[in-house]
């Protein structure tokens, strides 16, 4: 049962990656072509390409699936405490909700619903609205099941694997962020709507931006925290030991859920004192990811490391996950920080810590724990060229991003600028590259054959 329902979310939650990632060729296409995409039907898809990626994959990836399969057998225990079909019929439902919208009238507004675009779009929000607050609601179902799962076991919770001490603490940012995340929605509905509420009035955007960073950003920039649960595992596992320093591993990782609801206001432009201390606490979250860097390097310094296709994608985690927090250092800065803030800089070192820190841990996993979950063996071979290419291409498609941002090219535009065109380009074969090596994995994993039968 509790693999029935973790392959249902994989499915849909790869159908939206698939959309997500769909869109984003799209928008490649029409940025590079001569006919160039329409600013209005450009901002269309960079909504979608937001809310898809970020509400219906990249936050509930993780938990849905290596939750529902790998917290029981972790635990030692038989089976989740529940089922898991009401949190996945909220969020296929939703899902769906929002896939409508985009059908009947897309919502141009951006993914984060700046206002006062969102007070005023004429699209279908309101069936966008309906299915994020189903989604969001599914969130804190499936984190209030992982915790009554986790209480009911007899494990102590740090003798818990990383994978299970991570999804604990990532419940209870599901739960708290997404009931936060659906009254957000529910009273932005209600003011584009009728023009009633707290985010019709005087200060209704300085009130819609904080309030929707502080219970998107533990639930989305904070993803992170089951990824690094993912990955702790997964070197122990090619290591063959022990991970180092495990007990600090744990506190940094409440440490980092801790933080995640004192760090929304970097995103917001608060004025000097208050951007200083947001930015300072942005920046404390160095402290426990550099412990948990320490007992990475050295746990794969003291082990034997075994060449697996989960390998490859550990790599590309530590190397993508660093550019990655290595940029946020620069946009958590306050005078640096203002420059890029609205550059592709920004655009890449999102997607650094999302796809090459979320996706990734997910690629790691499945190649680590396939056999485990399924019974069945992937191409060894196979596994190993995949994970070459999508370090490469993801790469390729992300840091000239980096560099165009230092350069001051704006995000958001239709057409690329004279000057920006090789970077472009290759940006451009990188994602490429990057597509084929997950069709190579999806190849490989829908294709892996039964391990009875292969003896």
């Amino acid at each position: 049962m509790n693999n029935n329902i973790a392959f249902k979310y994989l499915g849909l939650t790869a159908a939206m990656f698939l959309f997500g990632g769909l869109l984003a060729a799209f928008m490649k296409i029409g940025a590079t072509s001569s006919d160039a995409t329409s600013q209005a039907v450009l901002n269309q898809m960079l909504t979608y390409h937001g809310v898809v990626m970020s509400f219906l994959f990249l936050i509930p990836v993780i938990p849905t699936f290596f939750g529902f399969t790998m917290l029981p057998k972790q635990l030692k225990i038989e089976k989740m405490c529940c089922n898991g079909k009401p949190g996945f019929t909220f969020y296929s439902i939703g899902s769906l909700l929002v896939i409508v919208s985009a059908m009947k009238f897309a919502v141009s507004t951006g993914w984060t619903f700046t206002p006062p675009y969102s007070l005023v779009d004429g699209g279908a929000l309101a069936t966008m609205s309906a299915g994020l607050v189903l989604v969001a609601l599914s969130w804190a179902m499936t984190g209030m099941n992982f915790i009554q799962t986790v209480h009911k076991s007899e494990v102590n919770f740090f003798d818990m694997p990383m994978l299970s001490v991570s999804l604990y603490l990532n419940s209870f940012l599901m739960i708290i962020g997404g009931l936060v995340f659906s009254i957000v929605i529910v009273l932005l509905s209600l003011a584009n709507a009728f023009g009633i509420g707290p985010f019709a009035g005087q200060f209704s955007t300085i009130l819609l931006q904080n309030s929707f960073w502080f219970a998107v950003t533990p639930l989305l920039f904070f993803a992170l925290i089951p990824a690094v649960g993912i990955i702790s595992d997964v070197i122990a596992g090619l290591t063959n030991r022990t991970l180092v320093s495990k007990k600090s591993v744990t506190w940094s990782l409440a440490a980092l859920a801790v933080l995640s609801f004192a760090s929304w206001g970097t995103h917001i432009d608060q004025g000097k004192t208050l951007g200083f201390v947001f930015s300072a606490m942005s920046l404390l979250t160095a402290v426990p990811i550099a412990l948990i860097t320490y007992s990475w390097i050295a746990t794969l310094s003291r082990g034997e490391v075994s060449c697996q296709p989960a390998t490859r994608f550990t790599i590309a985690f530590l190397v993508s996950c660093g550019i990655g927090v290595l940029s946020t250092l620069f946009t958590n800065n306050m005078s640096i920080g203002s420059y890029l803030s609205s550059t592709m800089f920004t655009t890449a070192q999102i997607h650094y810590l999302m796809v090459g820190g979320v996706v990734t841990s997910v690629l790691a996993g499945l190649h680590f724990w396939w056999t485990d979950i399924t019974g069945k063996e992937i191409r060894l071979s196979l596994g190993k060229l995949s994970g070459f290419l999508y370090m490469v291409g993801l790469n390729m498609s992300f840091f000239p991003q980096i560099i165009m941002g230092t350069k001051g090219l704006p995000q958001g535009l239709h057409t690329i600028p004279v000057g920006f065109e090789t970077l472009n380009w290759v940006s451009s074969v990188g994602f490429i590259v990057l597509s084929l090596s997950l069709l190579l994995v999806a190849f490989n994993l829908i294709t892996s054959t039964d391990t009875t039968s292969s003896e």
